[in-house]
């Protein structure tokens, strides 16, 4: 069964211009992210994500 509580959170942060937010969100709770990346709070999973994914230079 799929919880689908976030997604109010998810069209908050998309309403608002935060796609890296939305992105994040996304991952934590797709229920395939990593249990350690699941558990943390938005701003820190956010910094992990910038940091490994990153545009092709």
């Amino acid at each position: 069964m799929f919880r689908l509580g976030w997604l109010d959170r998810y069209q908050n942060l998309s309403e608002r211009g935060d796609r890296r937010g939305a992105f994040t969100l996304t991952v934590k709770q797709s229920g395939v992210a990593p249990r350690l990346l699941a558990d943390m709070p938005l701003w820190c999973a956010r910094a992990v994500l910038r940091r490994a994914i990153r545009p092709r230079s």
